[in-house]
């Protein structure tokens, strides 16, 4: 990992309830550049966009949605929905088909080629098409007035730069979305059976489309199969740890909350620009994080890695009750504690409490250097394969951890009374 960025902790928020099923499917797709153009344009035209593309059909491209559906799931007036798909329209975002009328809408989502298309560069002058060629080779811009044309070239997309500042030539372009595709639940429009506000709306209300582009550009990095949520080498929660005891083949630690980071990649990787309003200030990426946190959008679920470096590996989950984990996750998690308590001294047990360890757990002593991280997650979460697989596997060797806690706690409990028996 490179640079990264660490914040204060931050405590999970409890708000949402189950997904919401429609007549349209469960998700939908949209491509990640033309999402980072759009949100570009505002946020009403970014919630429009989100709640056209969630109307499109198999193809994810033709969709009858129209103002009517922004003004339902956004919370934006006619004329300012009106104004905001009209806008999309004029940027080459969406596009009306020949059955388009005003009585009956009919859309259609430009692909990202067409987008570029719709919006060519303007012509190159002799020392932008130098600069271009010297990136070609190789060469980075040494000079302020170099550098000041390169981020010109920035602003109109025809260069990116990362977080490091080294300047980079775009990707070719392509049809087929591949890579660039993010799967997203239509409940993050549509809202759940619950009749709250949609998370776009919310969103939209809250006023900061940076995070809005955050929440979606987050889907990228989510794989629950492999990684329990959004990858811990992007963002993540960390926690301390403390050896608390031994008792056959197994280590009880303790584990209390520490900070969080993430690192300026991936979905962070565009927020690297926003400016602090004061020096000492946290960027303003944690105040979008906080804030997906305390609608209910994301929470971090702590599970167990078998080592502390960035090539570990998950061992189980040790759900605290956290917005996006399922009841079989908080099982696990309360039947390790208990385990974990009465596999201890009641001595070392308060000793650890005193320090402000408060989740314990007992793991194989051939991982000496396992560790409790919370990995973040998303709320709403998009029915595809993927996720299915996530959800199979985590109730099939959930409830195998399950019992093998209930026999080390039940191993414990007989243990810790024959020690008081003893002492009486």
């Amino acid at each position: 990992m490179d640079t990264k960025e660490t914040g204060r902790v931050i405590e999970p928020a409890e708000v949402l309830g189950p997904q919401k099923k429609n007549g349209n499917g469960e998700f939908f797709r949209i491509d990640s550049r033309t999402w980072a153009k759009v949100t570009a344009y505002g946020m009403n035209e970014a919630v429009a966009y989100l709640a056209l593309a969630c109307g499109t059909g198999h193809g994810n491209r033709s969709t009858r949605w129209s103002t009517k559906s922004v003004m339902r799931y956004a919370g934006i007036g006619w004329e300012r929905a009106k104004a905001a798909i009209q806008r999309l329209n004029a940027g080459g975002f969406i596009r009306y088909p020949e059955s388009h009328t005003e009585a009956r809408p009919h859309y259609e989502l430009a692909t990202y080629r067409e987008l570029v298309e719709h919006n060519p560069p303007a012509a190159l002058d002799n020392r932008e098409r130098e600069l271009l060629c010297g990136l070609q080779a190789g060469k980075q811009p040494t000079n302020k007035a170099r550098r000041n044309r390169a981020e010109g070239l920035c602003q109109r997309g025809l260069l990116s730069k990362d977080a490091q500042g080294v300047y980079k030539l775009p990707e070719p372009i392509t049809e087929d979305a591949g890579e660039y595709s993010i799967w997203l639940p239509n409940a993050i429009v549509t809202g759940t059976s619950k009749n709250e506000e949609s998370p776009i709306q919310r969103l939209r209300s809250a006023g900061c489309v940076w995070t809005l582009r955050l929440l979606v550009d987050l889907y990228t990095a989510q794989n629950l199969r492999d990684d329990g949520g959004i990858s811990p080498r992007i963002i993540r929660q960390k926690f301390d740890r403390q050896k608390i005891g031994e008792q056959g083949a197994y280590t009880i630690w303790g584990f209390k909350r520490g900070g969080a980071e993430h690192w300026w990649t991936g979905p962070f990787a565009a927020h690297g620009s926003r400016k602090k309003v004061k020096p000492e200030d946290d960027s303003p990426t944690w105040a979008s994080v906080g804030l997906l946190q305390r609608m209910g959008l994301l929470s971090f679920v702590p599970l167990i890695f078998d080592n502390d470096t960035d090539i570990a590996e998950p061992i189980h989950v040790y759900g605290l009750g956290a917005t996006a984990e399922v009841p079989i996750e908080r099982e696990i998690g309360a039947m390790a504690d208990r385990a974990a308590r009465a596999m201890c001294l009641p001595s070392k047990l308060e000793e650890a409490e005193l320090h402000g360890f408060q989740y314990y757990c007992p793991i194989l002593s051939t991982k000496p250097t396992a560790q409790m991280v919370g990995v973040a997650r998303l709320t709403y979460r998009p029915c595809t394969k993927r996720t299915a697989a996530w959800f199979d596997e985590l109730h099939q060797h959930g409830a195998g951890w399950i019992e093998t806690f209930d026999k080390l706690a039940e191993k414990g409990e007989k243990a810790g009374s024959q020690r008081a028996a003893n002492y009486a």
